[in-house]
């Protein structure tokens, strides 16, 4: 006699014999599924990004470069290859926890001991590397400073030999001698005119004088006038020295002016080329101080890395383990035997 009326719960009770059938068959199932399967494992190694000597305490942005160039250097090939001991790769992935100066370097792989061996080895070389990188750009930046200083000292040469040079070709010297006699001949010049102008007064009031007494002394008329005629030739000769005088003059006073225009240009050459030297040697004594200080500045803007968290020595293994794989399907497969069960008509 068939029971058409049994319940669902009834049912279920039932079918234990078959419901431990089903997890046990779950069980090994999926205990051999995990068995089986190659394991693989993941070492994790942990760096710390060390913010430069002469940075403000919080005015480093950890979200934004150089910060997280770091993720390509630890990720880069190259560096994967001068870890690798033979056969494949692990398959590396490098994480930037948000908000920290913290680097993550995990290294998956099947043997436990390379794996963990091989994330040791990328910690260590990334902080060379990126020591070695500090280095470089820290002699980079030395050797600019380096030429500019050197640039700055043949600078400086070459004007003082360029004022030397122009001393020697301008003849400033000899200009200056020429420029002096030029004076003198100026003021000999000038004298000479005023006393030939005083001469002609002189022998302008001679000549009326002997002209007067012509007139009013018929007896020395004759001597008078002897006399007047000689005095309008003092006169003549007076006022044709007044002449040459001048013209002397003048020409003393143009050679004065271009050779004071001539030394004064030569002057404002080298004085402009003086202070050129000023200022290039105020850039030398700068440049200096920047050599002397170039190894402090370079290590006071360089990032760090350290080694805060070494991987372990054994790779942990990635994934559940099989107990509990072997749990799970012993619970999938009695659920499946129970729908199994209730979907089966009485």
């Amino acid at each position: 006699m068939t029971d058409t009326g049994a319940t669902p719960l009834v049912r279920l009770r039932r079918s234990g014999l078959f419901f431990a059938v089903c997890a046990v068959a779950g069980a090994v199932v999926g205990f051999g599924a995990t068995a089986l399967r190659t394991p693989r494992y993941r070492a994790t190694a942990t760096l710390l990004v060390v913010e430069p000597r002469g940075a403000q305490p919080g005015s480093v942005d950890y979200q934004l470069t150089p910060i997280r160039s770091y993720t390509a250097l630890l990720g880069s090939p190259a560096l994967a290859a001068s870890c690798a001991v033979g056969g494949t790769l692990p398959r590396v992935k490098v994480r930037m926890p948000e908000s920290t100066r913290l680097l993550e370097i995990s290294a998956e792989g099947e043997d436990a001991a390379a794996v963990a061996t091989f994330a040791g080895c990328l910690a260590t070389r990334a902080v060379e590397e990126n020591r070695r990188l500090n280095a470089e750009v820290a002699r980079r930046g030395e050797s600019q400073v380096a030429a500019a200083l050197q640039a700055a000292r043949t600078n400086v040469e070459q004007q003082e030999l360029e004022i030397t040079r122009l001393r020697g070709t301008s003849l400033t010297e000899l200009k200056r001698a020429q420029l002096k006699a030029a004076l003198a001949e100026i003021a000999a010049a000038t004298d000479e005119e005023r006393l030939a102008r005083q001469q002609v007064e002189e022998e302008e009031a001679r000549r009326k004088s002997f002209e007067e007494s012509a007139a009013n002394r018929p007896a020395t008329r004759e001597t008078a006038e002897i006399g007047a005629a000689r005095a309008q030739a003092n006169a003549a000769a007076a006022r044709a020295a007044i002449s040459a005088a001048g013209a002397a003059r003048t020409a003393a006073e143009a050679r004065a002016a271009r050779l004071e225009r001539e030394i004064a240009s030569h002057e404002e050459e080298i004085v402009r080329r003086r202070r050129l030297i000023e200022g290039t040697s105020a850039g030398v004594t700068e440049l200096e101080k920047r050599t002397a200080l170039a190894p402090l500045e370079s290590a006071s803007k360089a990032f760090d890395l350290q080694l805060v968290a070494p991987p372990p020595p054994t790779a942990p293994r990635v994934g559940p383990p099989p107990l509990l794989v072997a749990a799970i399907g012993a619970l999938a497969a009695v659920f499946l035997g129970a729908l199994v069960v209730l979907s089966r008509p009485e």
